[in-house]
């Protein structure tokens, strides 16, 4: 394959084509395979945010007045670039197609009215306590399920929009009634975790060989984190180990007995909470790795107990 960029005179990306070099003969030049139009204008933009929050039940928004909605540990700098704001809308359309048939549905639920995407241009905190450089944030605001994305963070979309997914899935986990009894996030961090290597429970850790210890670097073969921002919060860890279970399926991080335990129940309990995937006879793309994991074949013990 040969990917080549279209571009305006001053230099912006007009279009982006991806041929197919095994076609290429005397005949014909070069195979067409793929091409999408990088050129915006605000019609543009307006008609794919209407598509997309049709096709998906979620709302986008991008301008300040929306913006200063968001009340969290970041204060949001509006995107300016109508070009950086298209394109991110192109690759959100694209993500939220790989997301099973009803998934937002589910994840909204009875609890949640809305699902919110604000695309901004960075995200500046306003809370010493929280890291310097977010892409991206997910949480819960009133009856909304909110995730704020950096424009300029395009490439990466897939994945850190992953990461963020998986803590508004927290939210519905927790509230299902079915795990009452067994609590997933302390049979997560008692029976999952391992002892010697404890969460830090900070963003902000000075001791680089602490942060270091368990993580994969150090020791593949009995890391108990993918990197040293996974052991920070049990949530940031579940984030981070679905989010690699799509962005390293090359790498040998679920080698780790300890890794491939906590990723098969993590991606077991999602595909029992949510209807949408529990009915999928196909793995979804964060199973890339574990496979579609039954829980009660996997983890009897956390079956039993509940």
């Amino acid at each position: 394959m040969l990917l080549f960029q279209v571009s305006n005179e001053d230099r912006s990306v007009v279009e982006l084509c991806l041929w197919d070099i095994e076609e290429l003969h005397a005949e014909t030049p070069a195979a067409f395979y793929e091409k999408q139009n990088y050129d915006f204008d605000q019609d543009r933009v307006d008609a794919l945010i209407r598509e997309i929050g049709e096709d998906y039940a979620v709302e986008i928004y991008y301008n300040e007045e929306n913006l200063d909605e968001f009340i969290g540990t970041y204060d949001l700098v509006p995107a300016e670039n109508i070009r950086d704001i298209g394109k991110t809308l192109l690759r959100l359309r694209q993500c939220l197609a790989e997301y099973p048939k009803g998934f937002f549905e589910d994840l909204k639920g009875k609890s949640y009215d809305r699902l919110i995407f604000y695309l901004c241009g960075a995200h500046v905190r306003n809370w010493e306590g929280t890291i310097e450089n977010a892409a991206a944030t997910g949480g819960q605001i009133g009856d909304s399920l909110v995730i704020s994305y950096d424009v300029h963070s395009w490439s990466s979309m897939r994945t850190l929009l992953l990461h963020e997914m998986m803590h508004l899935m927290e939210a519905r986990i927790i509230d299902k009634t079915l795990y009452d009894r067994v609590s997933y996030q302390t049979y997560w961090e008692e029976n999952l975790n391992v002892p010697e290597y404890p969460y830090l429970y900070s963003y902000i850790y000075e001791d680089e060989v602490e942060s270091g210890d368990g993580v994969f670097g150090t020791d593949p073969d009995h890391a108990a984190f993918i990197n040293a921002y996974s052991r920070t919060f049990p949530i940031e860890d579940r984030a981070t180990i679905l989010e690699y279970q799509v962005y390293s399926y090359n790498d040998d991080y679920f080698s780790s007995p300890i890794l491939n335990r906590k990723a098969k129940f993590l991606t077991g309990i999602i595909r029992e909470t949510f209807p949408s995937v529990k009915t999928s006879d196909e793995e979804v793309f964060w199973e890339h790795i574990t496979g579609i994991v039954d829980l009660t074949e996997e983890f009897p013990d956390y079956v039993n107990a509940r």
